[in-house]
């Protein structure tokens, strides 16, 4: 999984090298952060969030920026913003201080801000240990810049490990549903659909530049209409997978705009399957699906690559 850089203001920070970047600004509301620490013998670590368990976004993983207050909860503008109906608008605040220690208050939620088994007001979580939020289990980490070395926080206090607690929690959700898999995965799937088809669209746009009956087009046109195709939908396949409560949309937008262009220019095969793929990911990425549901999508999804795969091979053919 790659690291996600969300601004308190909730916009999400492309930024290239991340493993090298000490500050970000964020382009948006100009607040300049910080995302690595240093400790007194001038180590520099970074601490980070992930998604142990929940609806969706399972595995994603957050740089916790420095010495700002973070608002986590379902409304957007939160720092993550999790489109979720067991959190409140604003479930909780964070904040991760200078010297590596993390805390957390509960916003008054319905539901709470739990550490570890305890439902907490205002708590220090450790690294190493989880707080839960409505039905996300988010774990604290704090790791040297290369991302392999736990390194604990001040005083040198490490949270015990807590994978006994884990299956439980997993035993709660959805134990006997095979097709929860697919709802929990439903961001991965899309990202990858959404991967694959950008690279297959890409080619079948340039097959059909290449091929254009009027006058041979050069090949440099050809590959400049594929390039052009690639990035866009590279793009847009980018924010299915970033916490925002509007942006992940854009990937939809893009499909149905290339649908109508394609429409237009008459070449049916890839106007068809952007349209499947919108509707495959219309349902992959509508609030928390059923397992049942969340199939229904990747399936159609599998279907609109497997038209684009036999357009291509009619056009190679």
């Amino acid at each position: 999984m790659a690291l996600v850089v969300c601004c308190p203001c909730g916009n999400p920070i492309e930024c290239e090298q991340l493993d090298l970047v000490v500050t970000v600004n964020c382009p948006l509301c100009r607040q300049e952060l910080t995302l690595e620490m240093e400790d007194a013998t001038g180590r520099t670590r970074r601490a980070i969030l992930t998604v142990l368990e929940g609806p969706f976004w399972v595995g994603e993983k957050f740089i916790v920026p420095v010495g700002v207050d973070l608002r986590i909860g379902k409304a957007s503008g939160n720092w993550l913003a999790l489109d979720c109906e067991s959190l409140d608008d604003v479930h909780c605040r964070a904040r991760l201080a200078p010297d590596g220690s993390f805390d957390v208050a509960d916003g008054q939620s319905r539901t709470g801000t739990w550490i570890g088994k305890q439902r907490v007001a205002r708590g220090k979580v450790l690294p190493k240990q989880s707080f839960r939020v409505g039905d996300f289990r988010l774990r604290f980490d704090i790791l040297s810049p290369d991302g392999t070395t736990v390194i604990a926080a001040a005083g040198g206090v490490l949270a015990p490990d807590e994978s006994s607690f884990l299956p439980i929690m997993k035993e709660v959700k959805g134990r006997h549903d095979p097709l929860k898999w697919f709802s929990v995965n439903r961001f991965l799937i899309a990202r990858a659909y959404m991967t694959a088809f950008a690279v297959l669209i890409a080619v079948y746009h340039f097959l059909h530049a290449q091929g254009t009956t009027e006058s041979q087009r050069p090949v440099l046109v050809a590959l400049g209409v594929g390039v052009v195709v690639l990035v866009v939908f590279l793009l847009a396949g980018r924010r299915v997978a970033l916490v925002h409560r509007f942006l992940k949309y854009g990937s939809l937008a893009v499909l149905v705009l290339f649908a109508i262009i394609d429409l237009a220019a008459s070449i049916p095969v890839p106007a068809i399957s952007c349209l499947a793929m919108a509707a495959a990911l219309t349902l992959l990425i509508m609030r928390v699906p059923t397992g049942l549901v969340a199939l229904i999508g990747a399936t159609a999804g599998l279907c609109s690559i497997t038209v684009l795969c036999a357009g291509l091979a009619k056009l190679l053919g």
